[in-house]
């Protein structure tokens, strides 16, 4: 299971991952897509970040992911689990 803290707060990101069909046709939406997110375009990685994190805990902001540095711990749990760099536990 990855959990990222994040403004004081553990999320669960088991329950934003991974990004089903539906999810990346939302952030389609947003102007993001796969091909983009794997170039790391800089606004693909903060949308895509904040679409996660928010889905673990609808408080967060883009804002909030905005404020963060690149190397942040956070964004890179964030960013290495929608890549399967790390895995995350599925409930059953």
């Amino acid at each position: 299971m990855t959990k990222v803290d994040f403004k004081g707060k553990e999320l669960d990101l088991s329950t934003a991952l991974p990004l089903k069909l539906k999810d990346w046709k939302a952030l389609e939406k947003r102007g993001v897509t796969f091909k983009q997110f794997d170039t790391e375009m800089i606004t693909s990685l903060s949308i895509i970040a904040y679409y996660v994190m928010s889905k673990a805990d609808a408080t967060i902001t883009q804002e909030d992911v905005d404020d963060l540095e690149l190397n942040d711990p956070a964004l890179q749990a964030v960013l290495k689990s929608i890549q399967g760099g790390q895995a995350v536990d599925r409930p059953i």
